[in-house]
């Protein structure tokens, strides 16, 4: 039962597997389409009892088990042809959009129970404001279950829209046979400072940040109207069978339904997230994760329901800019001698479909009886699950169902299923919760419908442990930031000076300022997969378009060789219609990331800028968070940019209304370019001005009396490793005892001169 999938060192060419990744684009945006069609261009679904639905929630989340059901579901006909408008372009291309209207919805998902459509035609949903897109969906997302399940789009107002060219092999089939109306906050869920539900569960960045198990913890929703949490594993022939490993009660909606179909059909409605955490570990500093990084669609391929064991096939290979990991596991766990070595256990999880939280337990776990109490009278297998008799740090809660458990090694023993644990403050409770142990499934169950070991150990290998798989190793996608967000650096969104209104960094009344760009480096010629900025939230506006550019070479931005429009997707929630759900304004920064389909070669410096193209509106102002330069601004980095309207680059310490030395919070996503014949950008061995001691770990510099500038320190990647300020002759310390032994760049750029050199660690 293995994986189809081949690898040849590591994953080279598997972009032509993905069949449910969105492919970017715009939507063709036909403004009088739906307009022009009549007073009711949206279909209406009808109302209903949302205190009913909490009131069913809380009962249903008191049983033990851990879902988070978000969603009222309506099952509709929405189809191509029958339903909606369809336009001729003059081109010839055929749009069809059809609107669905929920009212109250904080944002809506809809399955398509039929989509096959040719190449050449394209997808895309987005709200009525324009400010939420997802898709394009192509001919690459047919998938042979003819099921497309499709992310949550913000918002009570949704629109489909179809393009299809002329001269297609065939006309598109498309039809929605479920409409789900978000009604609790699905993406801005977190109560406030004053509730206490999560407070005892802190963030993962405010951990490790970089355990590769985070990689491997994923968000999921299934039928739409479930959240739950899951795991991506590996498997004993390390072909990266893309298994993701959850409970079997986020399936069948908490056990109310025990047909063995309803595991396939569930399956295949399945989103997952990667990467859905925060970047940033303050507790003033609230925000969301990405919500670009999903992939739609997976198989059953192993359901164990006396256990609570759910083991999933994604549809599709998550691409190397995601950064999966795929985790390793143990099954020896369950030998006495095994149960307090092991200790300390992690879990990873999203309460509430919240960003990725985590805890910790330090004791022996026993293993032990899990009952539920539900109608049906589910009863588990008898010493199944591993019990946590008490966290030290964190807690669980409706959404945590199937996130993972690991021992010391880092390697996942069980996943959970439920319990009693909760936030008291930033306290947690000392009541239990209940993992579903993993070893107890590996021999467990139908041997012709495949038991674990079946598909986590394909080739009867015999292993009982594994080590995590990171499959894009050879040549990864990683982040370069000129911000450490998480050490000596803090953010800011810089005022514009009075009397002027606005931020520096964005929007402003001055409007001199058009364009805002961030310097990198990287000492090997690479692609540019794409970037993260992080912004702070605004209200919505239809027109808040925001172009994304790269520019290469040079010691400013000159050369444009990339770009793409971006279209932020605020996670703002007003006052709105009280007869459904009392509202409130949540309003958290966010995270997006930018993909650069095209992939641009960058090497040596290169910018990444962001063009505002709308005119400065109160309140719906767009700007980028910057690193808080200080009351003296004495940053010793300098990194932001700015082109004024007449055209003018200059860094942002040099605008002489109101100079900064400051870095943007962007960060370049980048692999090296193996397509190139020369990869390293050529940098002398030596230089009669920098000259780096290993038995001292220092760098000296052999400056002039007046030569005033900065020197940066790079790893062989790129990643910026240190940053200096010096005047004359100077000397610093970089002994980097981790990198011991690597190559690195040193970048010296002063008001004379510039210079570089290649160092050994």
């Amino acid at each position: 039962m293995k994986c189809l999938l081949i690898f040849i060192g590591t994953f080279l060419s598997i972009y032509n597997l993905f069949g449910q990744i969105s492919h970017g684009g715009q939507p063709l945006f036909p403004k009088s389409l739906l307009k022009s069609a009549s007073e009711n261009r949206y279909i209406e679904m009808p109302s209903f009892d949302v205190a009913a639905q909490l009131k069913e929630d809380l009962v249903n989340e008191q049983n033990g088990l851990k879902g988070f059901r978000f969603a009222y579901k309506f099952y509709t006909d929405i189809e191509r042809g029958k339903d909606g408008t369809t336009h001729l372009l003059p081109d010839g291309t055929k749009v069809w959009q059809v609107g669905i209207r929920s009212a109250g919805a904080y944002s809506i998902n809809v399955l398509f129970s039929e989509f096959h459509i040719p190449e050449g035609a394209k997808l895309f949903l987005y709200n009525s404001t324009r400010t939420c897109i997802v898709g394009s969906f192509t001919h690459e997302n047919n998938a042979d279950d003819g099921l497309l399940p499709v992310r949550p789009v913000m918002g009570d107002e949704l629109i489909v829209e179809y393009s299809e060219p002329p001269y297609v092999a065939f006309e598109g089939r498309l039809k929605i046979a479920e409409v789900n109306h978000d009604y609790r906050n699905l993406f801005a869920y977190e109560p406030k400072t004053d509730q206490s539900d999560f407070l005892c569960m802190p963030d993962v960045v405010c951990r490790v940040p970089d355990d590769p198990n985070i990689r491997s913890a994923l968000l999921l929703i299934i039928n739409g109207d479930m959240a739950c949490s899951g795991t991506l594993l590996n498997n004993a022939s390390g072909d990266g069978c893309p298994y993701v490993l959850t409970a079997s009660h986020c399936l069948n909606d908490n056990f109310r339904t025990r047909d063995p179909n309803d595991y396939v059909n569930a399956a295949g409605t399945i989103v997952s997230f990667f990467n859905y955490k925060r970047t940033v570990c303050a507790t003033d500093f609230k925000m969301k994760g990405v919500e670009e990084m999903s992939l739609a669609g997976s198989s059953s391929v192993c359901i164990i329901d006396t256990c609570d064991i759910a083991l999933i096939r994604l549809n599709d290979t998550p691409p190397d800019y995601y950064m999966p990991y795929y985790a390793g596991w143990d099954i020896t766990y369950n030998q006495t001698n095994k149960r307090q070595e092991n200790a300390p256990f992690t879990s990873l999880h999203y309460p509430g479909a919240s960003v990725l939280k985590y805890g910790q337990c330090t004791q022996a776990l026993p293993l032990t009886s899990f009952t539920v109490a539900l109608s049906n009278n589910v009863r588990f297998l008898t010493s199944s699950h591993w019990r946590v008799n008490a966290w030290q740090t964190g807690a669980t809660a409706g959404g945590s169902s199937g996130s993972g458990l690991f021992n010391h090694d880092g390697r996942l023993i069980g996943a959970l299923s439920g319990g009693s644990s909760e936030c008291v403050g930033v306290n947690p409770t000392n009541l239990s919760d209940f993992y579903f142990a993993l070893f107890k499934g590996w021999e467990y169950g139908d041997e012709e419908a495949g038991r674990l070991r079946h598909f986590l150990d394909p080739d009867n290998s015999g292993a009982t442990a594994l080590d995590g798989l990171d499959p894009y190793k050879d040549n990864p996608v990683y982040l370069l930031s000129n911000i450490d967000y998480n050490g000596t650096d803090s953010l800011v969104n810089t005022p514009i000076k009075a009397p002027a209104s606005g931020r520096l960094f964005g929007h402003n009344s001055l409007a001199e300022i058009t364009e805002f760009a961030e310097a990198f480096f990287t000492a090997e010629k690479a692609k540019l997969t794409g970037a993260y900025i992080l912004a702070p939230s605004v209200e919505l506006n239809e027109s808040s378009e925001i172009k994304i550019s790269v520019y290469a070479g040079g010691l400013a931005p000159e050369n444009k060789v990339a770009s793409t429009v971006f279209y932020p997707k605020y996670l703002t929630y007003q006052d709105g219609d009280t007869t459904l759900l009392p509202r409130e304004s949540r309003w958290y920064p966010f995270m997006s990331f930018v993909r650069f389909e095209d992939e641009p070669k960058v090497n040596g410096q290169f910018f990444i800028a962001y063009e505002i193209t709308y005119p400065y509106t109160t309140p719906a102002a767009f700007s980028v968070y910057n690193a808080y330069p200080g009351l003296s601004n004495t940053r010793e980095v300098s990194t932001a940019w700015l082109k004024k309207n007449t055209g003018e680059w200059m860094p942002s310490s040099a605008y002489t209304a109101q100079p900064v030395r400051t870095s943007l919070a962007i960060q370049a996503a980048i692999r090296q370019d193996l397509d190139s014949s020369n990869h390293p950008v050529v940098v002398p061995e030596q230089s009669d001005v920098i000259r780096y001691d290993r038995s001292d770990g220092r760098l000296y510099l052999n400056a002039h009396p007046d030569e005033t500038g900065t020197v940066s320190v790079y790893a062989a990647t790129g990643q910026l490793m240190r940053r200096f300020a010096f005047s004359g002759s100077a000397s610093f310390p970089i002994s980097l005892f981790n990198l011991r032994g690597a190559i690195g760049i040193v970048r010296m750029i002063s008001n004379e001169r510039n210079a570089s050199a290649k160092i050994i660690f």
